[in-house]
C-alpha cells in the first residue's frame, strides 16, 4: 500500500470516528417528544386545542443512547396542567434519568366569581360564572362546574372574574355557635328529640359540643341537618 493509500484510509477512519460516536448518543429530540407524549396523555380530553410543548435541553448534553424505549414519569408534587416538569429516563444497561420542563396550554371551563364575594358567604348560582382559561395561567387548584361550588362557603372574599379555588372554601356550617338545634337520640322507632344550644361551629357530618337546654348537661353529637343534631351515645 502507497503511502498515499495510507494517508487516504486514516482521514477515512478520522471521518468516521465522530460519526460513529454521534450515533452512540441520545438523540435529544426524542427525550423531548417523550416528554410531550406524557403530558399530553396526563392532561387528557380536560382542555380544548391542547398545546403542549417541551422546553430546551442543553445541547451539551450527552446521555448514552437507550437501547429500549424511554420511560416518562412524574415527579413528586407535578401537576398535569400549565408548567410543568416531566421525568424521562432510560432504564438500559447504561442508564439515566433527567427532568424536562414542558407548558401545557388549552382552554379548560373554570369556575370564577361573577360579583365581589365577602367571607363566610354560602355561594349560590348568582355568584358564579364559568369561563375558559388557559390552563398554563391557572393556580394549581380550580373548579370546573357551578356544580362543585354552589353551596360551599368561602373562606375569603372573591373579586370579580377570580378562579375560585377549592381551598378557598369549604363545607356550610349547618350548625353554628349560639344557635338553638334539636337534639335527637335513640335508634329505630324510639327517638327522643330535645332542644340545646351549639357550643361550636360545624358542617354536615361534623361532630359538635351541645348545651342540652333543659338539663343543661353538654353533650357531644353529628349533624345530621340544618340545625340537628344525632346525640353520641
Amino acid at each position: 500500500m502507497t503511502q498515499r493509500s495510507l494517508v487516504a484510509c486514516l482521514a477515512l477512519l478520522l471521518a468516521a470516528a465522530p460519526a460513529s460516536g454521534r450515533a452512540a448518543l441520545q438523540p435529544l429530540d426524542a427525550v423531548r417528544r417523550a416528554a410531550e407524549a406524557h403530558a399530553r396523555a396526563a392532561a387528557g380530553a380536560a382542555a380544548e386545542h391542547i398545546e403542549v410543548r417541551a422546553g430546551a435541553l442543553d445541547p451539551r448534553l450527552r446521555l448514552p443512547r437507550c437501547a429500549g424505549a424511554l420511560e416518562t414519569f412524574d415527579p413528586p408534587g407535578s401537576r398535569a396542567v400549565g408548567r410543568r416538569v416531566v421525568g424521562v429516563r432510560c432504564p438500559g444497561p447504561r442508564p439515566w434519568s433527567l427532568y424536562v420542563s414542558v407548558t401545557v396550554r388549552g382552554l379548560v371551563p373554570v369556575v370564577v366569581a361573577a360579583r365581589p364575594v365577602p367571607r363566610g358567604r354560602t355561594l349560590s348560582a348568582q355568584d358564579l360564572r364559568v369561563e375558559r382559561r388557559d390552563l398554563a395561567a391557572l393556580p394549581a387548584g380550580y373548579l370546573d362546574a357551578l356544580e362543585r361550588a354552589v353551596g360551599q362557603e368561602t373562606l375569603r372574599p372573591l373579586r370579580p372574574g377570580e378562579v375560585v379555588s377549592p381551598a378557598a372554601l369549604r363545607p356550610p356550617r349547618l350548625v353554628r355557635r349560639g344557635e338553638r338545634v334539636v337534639l335527637e337520640a335513640g335508634a329505630g322507632p324510639v327517638r327522643v328529640r330535645s332542644s340545646g344550644r351549639a357550643l361550636g361551629d360545624a358542617p354536615l357530618g361534623a361532630r359538635v359540643r351541645v348545651r342540652n337546654e333543659g338539663s343543661g348537661r353538654v353533650v357531644e353529637g353529628v349533624v345530621v341537618g340544618p340545625g340537628r343534631v344525632q346525640v353520641i351515645m
